[in-house]
């Protein structure tokens, strides 16, 4: 089987009394994922068509006919209309079953999810026009989603009231600011593309993020609200520090996301980090962009007693679900 980029990360091994059964839940899932292939255009499933960049990691790192649909659903994606050859990018997804047409919106977050899908597509198909387009979605990210300022925006939005007219190609505007998490997976996609620009650009996403980091080590949210870091954040800058070799400060942001996050009674992490006031029993568990806080603790290599919780919730929540979502499935199988 082709081992998946992130293998290199050092993580976890599954070492739990649940690896077989885990394992032979992922081959049934992978089975399912590749009925669901669109034979006729490419991708999985039917309309609306979303690039599904952790599926893809999940399947090629499955091997055999798994890994033959991942580099199918690759290349449709490469050479759909999600896939921006005019301005550069990727949009968020297409609207339609054949790729023909995307919502106007492209997010930082997506460029490095996709790219670090395809990244992986094209090591295992040895196939160049894979690798460009993912280095095209990371220049994307860098030349149009930066501020004056040196922030990120967290996204380019052509979907207002006042793009309406279908022969012309809409305007776009910024929108938000990008989370430290989501600089975190981009600094991570930015270092597997590798080559000095590439690696000198993580380093100086890098610099900027560290000017936002506290005194003390947390991770202050720098999308404008004076809310507290997520911790989804906490576990998307592990894994960006790991990438750039600094593995103990990695272990103490996934150390305050465990401390502060995580419930082991659950096997998930929560959105309030804080100890519940008197008379309150239920914190609502984190919701967020994909991969889920829960596969970036498991990629970041959480130790194993939490690594086992967090498996053991995901697949509870998942256990009725035909088709696991595929940034679940992309960290249970590491």
């Amino acid at each position: 089987a082709v081992m998946s980029p992130q293998s290199m990360m050092a993580l976890i091994p599954l070492g739990s009394s649940k690896a077989p059964d885990l394992k032979e839940r992922l081959d049934k899932a992978a089975e399912s994922w590749i009925n669901a292939v669109d034979a006729t255009n490419g991708g999985f499933g039917a309309a609306p068509k979303n690039p599904e960049p952790e599926l893809i990691r999940f399947m090629i790192a499955r091997g055999g006919p798994a890994r033959d649909a991942a580099i199918g659903a690759a290349r449709a994606l490469v050479a759909g209309a999600v896939h921006d050859t005019t301005d550069g990018g990727f949009y968020r997804r297409a609207i339609d079953e054949a790729w023909k047409e995307p919502f106007y919106q492209k997010t930082l977050l997506d460029q490095a999810r996709i790219a670090l899908a395809l990244l992986d597509a094209a090591d295992a198909a040895k196939d160049p026009k894979l690798r460009d387009a993912a280095s095209g979605a990371l220049e994307f990210a860098l030349k149009n989603l930066q501020n004056d300022d040196g922030s990120f925006a967290a996204a380019l939005d052509g979907t207002s009231d006042t793009n309406t007219d279908p022969a012309h190609r809409p305007v776009f505007a910024k929108v938000g600011r990008a989370s430290v998490g989501e600089l975190g997976m981009l600094i991570v996609a930015l270092k597997r593309a590798g080559g000095d620009w590439f690696g000198k650009m993580a380093g100086e996403v890098d610099r900027r993020v560290r000017l936002n980091l506290g005194v003390d080590g947390t991770l202050p949210h720098i999308n404008g609200y004076p809310a507290e870091a997520t911790a989804w954040d906490y576990a998307a800058v592990a894994l960006a520090s790991k990438a750039l070799g600094s593995d103990s400060l990695a272990l103490t942001f996934l150390d305050r996301a465990n401390k502060g996050y995580f419930d082991p009674a659950l096997g998930r992490y929560m959105a309030a980090p804080a100890e519940l006031p008197a008379g309150i029993t239920f914190r609502a568990p984190c919701s967020s962009e994909p991969p889920s806080v829960e596969t970036l603790a498991l990629l970041d290599g959480v130790d194993s007693a939490i690594a086992a919780k967090i498996r053991e919730g995901i697949l509870v929540a998942t256990e009725y679900d035909e088709l696991p979502a595929g940034d679940a499935l992309f960290g249970l199988s590491h």
